[in-house]
């Protein structure tokens, strides 16, 4: 059932469309399996939800530069929250699920923060962030006089 949002990025019409219509679709269905497999593991309680997690989140980031981002977003507020709630409310729940949560979702976090220093790393050793850089110089800020003097009053040479 999960799937179908990933097969909606592969009809032919969509294909048909831009990379990066491509690209915002299959990164769209892949953060409603990423939500949808959080729901399935805020209700069952069960380890291979959170094992589902950790692969979507790994290719939900390979999609675009900025969903690692988001991971360490998610990753902080899982953090906060571990940090707020005591820890025999967590550490409660081993004997019923068969899994200490407070271990799980550190190591999730630890993950998360783990793929958003790979994905960082690969985008600076692959110039990534060049093109966009000089797309907005060469077409925004250069061909305009106006913002080319703001910037040489500020001390841009």
């Amino acid at each position: 059932m999960f799937a179908f949002p990933l097969l909606f990025s592969l009809i032919p019409l969509v294909v048909k469309w831009n990379f990066f219509a491509l690209s915002e679709s299959f990164c769209f269905s892949l953060f409603v399996v990423f939500v949808a497999l959080w729901i399935l593991f805020l209700f069952f309680k069960r380890l291979a939800w959170l094992v589902g997690i950790a692969i979507v989140a790994l290719l939900w980031s390979n999609v675009r530069d900025t969903n690692p981002y988001l991971l360490v977003m998610i990753a902080s507020v899982i953090l906060i929250m571990i940090a707020s709630v005591r820890l025999r409310y967590l550490n409660k729940g081993r004997e019923r699920y068969g899994f200490n949560s407070l271990l799980v979702l550190t190591t999730l976090c630890i993950y998360f923060v783990g793929i958003f220093a790979l994905s960082n790393y690969s985008a600076n050793q692959g110039n990534r962030w060049l093109f966009p850089f000089y797309n907005i110089m060469g077409k925004r800020i250069l061909p305009v006089p106006e913002y080319v003097s703001y910037f040489s009053d500020h001390g841009m040479p």
